[in-house]
C-alpha cells in the first residue's frame, strides 16, 4: 500500500509539475502573442503611413510640371497656363483683398508660402471652385496641382503687398 501511495503521490506531483510547466509556458506564449499583436499594430500603422505618403507623392507628380524647384519655387510655363486657363488667376485677382487679410501677422517668407498653399488647398470644396475642378477633371489633373500653382501666385502677390523681395536663387541640385 505504501508503494501505491508513493506512486500515486509521485504521479500527482508529476501531473502538477506538467500542469505548472504548461501554465508557465502558456503564460509566456500568451505574453509572446500579445507582444506580436502590439508589434503588428505598430507595423500596420507604419505601413499605412507609408501608403499614405506614396499616394500623396503619386498625386503630386503632376505638380512638378507646373512648378520649378528652385528657391523660392516658381511657376513653369505649364503652371502659368494652368493658372490662367483654369480660372485660378481670375479668382485670385478678384478676391485678393480678402485673401490678404489671411496673412496679417505672417511675415516669414516660408510661412507665407506655406499659408498660401494651405489656403488654396482648403478651397477644394468651395463652390467657387466648381468650374476650376471641372477644368481639372477634363485635363486629367488633380486639385493638388491647382492649389500649388495658385498658392505660388498668391504668395507672390502677398510678397508684393508686404514689399518682400522675391529673390530667385539657383537650386543646389543641377540636372546634367
Amino acid at each position: 500500500m505504501a508503494i501505491e501511495t508513493i506512486s500515486l503521490f509521485l504521479s500527482i506531483v508529476s501531473i502538477a509539475g506538467v500542469i505548472t510547466a504548461w501554465i508557465f509556458q502558456y503564460g509566456k506564449l500568451h505574453s509572446d502573442v500579445k507582444s506580436l499583436q502590439e508589434s503588428f499594430v505598430e507595423y500596420k500603422r507604419k505601413t499605412d503611413k507609408i501608403v499614405e505618403i506614396v499616394a500623396e507623392l503619386k498625386g503630386s507628380f503632376h505638380t512638378y510640371q507646373f512648378i520649378k524647384s528652385s528657391s523660392p519655387i516658381t511657376l513653369t510655363q505649364g503652371g502659368v497656363n494652368l493658372l490662367q486657363e483654369s480660372g485660378g488667376k481670375a479668382y485670385l485677382d478678384k478676391n485678393i483683398e480678402d485673401l490678404y487679410k489671411e496673412f496679417e501677422g505672417v511675415d516669414n517668407e516660408y510661412d507665407i508660402q506655406k499659408k498660401a498653399r494651405d489656403i488654396m488647398q482648403d478651397k477644394e470644396h468651395d463652390k467657387n471652385f466648381d468650374a476650376m475642378k471641372k477644368y481639372l477633371y477634363q485635363k486629367g489633373l488633380n486639385f493638388n496641382d491647382l492649389a500649388t500653382v495658385m498658392g505660388v501666385y498668391l504668395r507672390d502677390k502677398v510678397f508684393e503687398k508686404k514689399n518682400i523681395q522675391l529673390v530667385q536663387k539657383e537650386h543646389a541640385v543641377r540636372d546634367e
